[in-house]
């Protein structure tokens, strides 16, 4: 009876499906590397790689890393929680403007810098954005146990992005393939992020409260820096490589780096 009461606790239940859906996902992604292999070339593959450690840079940059005071909000806030998430979601959107403005006027500094088109840009940095809500989203429904619905976010989101990048590459984007796989993983997290963003505004129905900043920003930007320095440690070595030798090896190093990630699915 025990381990029946202890099985059937929420913890190891949400821990379960958690779990299981990551296994899934990570399995998904590395049953995909052959096809992508296939249809990228080295250089295109590079370029994807570019563009994803460079969106995770910029998802923190933007967003101000407000989505990891939600966890401890949600203990501190107990009887206005939704409100809090509201309202920091609402600050976050204050925010996105405002980089949007600072881009505008400074975009030639930032292509230079990333190496893409202002057009690519400008849908790395909507993409940032919105993924930015969809951990916010997830964040939420994980201290809320509502684990079904960030499996099924997560297993809708990775599923309809390896559809649709396939597609994009094969029959939209022929010369430039980069860009089909690029368009094919973020699209849907932008259109499902619109959603996500009026349901959390929409939940809590409040969009400014200066307390709720605070609390926010004091425990969030302090974290920028760990959080960055994770993305550097992890991923900068592909920057450098594409310094110094350019697109097409990084592919093929990203290439190698993904067929180890089996070693970390399964620990």
């Amino acid at each position: 009876m025990k381990i029946k009461k202890i099985l059937s606790h929420k913890v190891i239940k949400a821990g379960s499906w958690y779990a299981i859906t990551d296994l899934f996902l990570k399995g998904a992604l590395f049953l995909t590397i052959p096809i992508f292999t296939r249809l990228l070339t080295p250089t295109d593959y590079g370029l994807v790689s570019l563009f994803t450690t460079w969106l995770s840079i910029f998802t923190i940059l933007i967003s101000l890393n407000l989505n990891t005071s939600i966890t401890r909000a949600k203990y501190e806030f107990t009887d206005s929680f939704n409100q809090f998430v509201s309202s920091i979601t609402f600050l976050s959107l204050l925010v996105f403007l405002l980089y949007l403005i600072i881009f505008s006027v400074f975009i030639d500094f930032f292509t230079s810098i990333t190496g893409f088109s202002k057009i690519l840009f400008y849908f790395m940095v909507i993409l940032a954005y919105f993924n930015f809500i969809k951990l916010s989203l997830v964040t939420k429904f994980r201290v809320e146990y509502k684990y079904k619905l960030i499996s099924l976010t997560s297993m809708v989101i990775v599923l309809s992005g390896i559809l649709l990048s396939v597609f994009l590459i094969v029959f939209v984007f022929e010369s430039n393939k980069f860009i089909g796989k690029i368009l094919g993983d973020g699209i849907f997290t932008i259109l499902l992020g619109i959603f996500f963003l009026i349901y959390l505004l929409s939940k809590g129905k409040e969009l400014i409260n200066l307390s709720y900043w605070k609390y926010a920003l004091l425990l969030s930007l302090p974290l920028i820096l760990h959080s960055i320095s994770g993305i550097v440690n992890g991923q900068f070595d592909r920057l450098i490589i594409d310094y110094y030798l350019g697109e097409a090896p990084v592919g093929i190093y990203s290439f190698a780096y993904n067929i180890g990630l089996i070693i970390s699915v399964v620990l």
